[in-house]
């Protein structure tokens, strides 16, 4: 974070990143219902990973912390602690909400997945049932998907660098472990790769990226 950005934060407020849980509430036995526009306030002494309303400066380090794909712009005031990759303060207030971005963020993990399997048949063969698993509508046949998946996956005894393709199998049924995943492809990914991300955002509406 630049000094400028510090002077306006510290005068305006520190505009930020936030992802939240899928049912647009506050974690930690807050379960206030964040809308667009508004404004809730916490009455401690900000810490950080403790106490207060965090946020992230950088996209992709909200993303790191992400429960869900539920992302907020965010303004964050009143005795704001900043760290390395967050910041909390007392108040944080929803400049914007973005849903329904998850099946676009399942397309770029398969990218960053298929990326790594290049040059390499079976892998490819492995990306090819996944491919099939996110294009199934059907929930009983995508569970028959997913189970031809796992036999050809055990069954091959796959490489180590399919630890990736592994958990995007899994990361289908469950969402959370699918934040885990683009977690994961954010610290293996290029630098074209996370700005292609960036574009299929700014696509789909989100702004300031």
């Amino acid at each position: 974070m630049g000094i400028y950005q510090r002077i306006r934060g510290g005068l305006y407020g520190y505009r930020a990143w936030h992802f939240l849980p899928g049912d647009g509430k506050l974690r930690y036995e807050d379960a206030r219902e964040v809308k667009a526009g508004e404004t809730l306030k916490v009455r401690v002494t900000p810490s950080l990973c403790n106490r207060g309303l965090h946020a992230s400066v950088n996209f992709f380090k909200a993303l790191h912390y992400a429960p869900d794909f539920l992302l907020t712009r965010v303004i964050v005031k009143d005795h704001v602690v900043l760290g390395n990759d967050k910041l909390a303060g007392r108040s944080r207030t929803c400049v914007a909400l973005y849903p329904g971005l998850y099946p676009l963020f399942m397309e770029w993990v398969y990218e960053v997945a298929l990326s790594s399997c290049k040059n390499k048949p079976i892998l490819l063969e492995g990306m090819g049932h996944i491919r099939k698993m996110m294009d199934e509508p059907d929930p009983r046949k995508r569970a028959e998907a997913h189970a031809i998946f796992k036999n050809f996956y055990y069954s091959t005894r796959a490489a180590e660098e399919t630890y990736l393709m592994l958990l995007m199998s899994y990361a289908l049924n469950s969402k959370y472990e699918f934040t885990e995943l683009a977690q994961e492809a954010i610290e293996v990914s290029s630098w074209w790769r996370k700005r292609a991300l960036l574009k299929a955002l700014r696509k789909a509406g989100v702004k300031d990226l």
